[in-house]
């Protein structure tokens, strides 16, 4: 179970990088500066890919705590784990969606 719970792990540090990054770059905007557009877009597409790679190990944490004969007691606490992480990937990706339609009203006025 290490393995995909290394992988939520890593998908929700990364998408909380990501989201400050996509921040910054959209906070730049009023400034003109093309190269903030571009950052904020590319945030946007992180987070909703970082999103479906903490679905994708959910689910593996899920089938390993289903498969497992192991304690009960012990599989839930993971399995409840992995979900919360996976809940964060979920806001976060919610962000870049707001963050997008922000970037995309910029660019029309």
């Amino acid at each position: 179970m290490l393995e995909p719970l290394t992988e939520l792990y890593g998908a929700a540090i990364s998408g909380t990088e990501t989201a400050v990054r996509g921040l910054e770059a959209a906070a730049g905007l009023a400034e003109g500066d093309g190269a903030d557009t571009d950052d904020a877009l590319a945030a946007t597409d992180r987070l909703e890919d970082l999103e479906h790679v903490a679905d994708r190990a959910e689910r593996a944490v899920e089938t390993l705590v289903l498969r497992c004969e192991a304690n009960v007691r012990s599989a839930l606490p993971v399995l409840e784990l992995a979900r919360a992480l996976e809940r964060a990937t979920d806001h976060l990706s919610a962000l870049g969606h707001h963050l997008h339609t922000h970037v995309m009203a910029d660019l029309s006025s």
